[in-house]
């Protein structure tokens, strides 16, 4: 059983686009900043890692949920 492909060699309109401006939120590059410092915090007391832990997911949904929100 043989199958043949064709392939189009027709050129495609309008050539090359740029790119779509990223943005980015206020709130969402609020949120980054305390996330970044938490961190931080982190890594200067050990001891604070699971409560700090929690408060950095509850940070990663709310950029999840400022990113999806128009």
């Amino acid at each position: 059983m043989e199958v043949e492909l064709a392939m189009s060699l027709r050129p495609l309109d309008g050539g090359p686009q740029p790119p779509d401006k990223v943005t980015i939120s206020v709130g969402a590059l609020l949120v980054t900043i305390i996330m970044i410092m938490v961190a931080y915090m982190v890594h200067r007391d050990p001891s604070l890692a699971a409560p700090i832990t929690t408060a950095c997911a509850v940070g990663a949904l709310l950029v999840i949920v400022l990113a999806v929100s128009p």
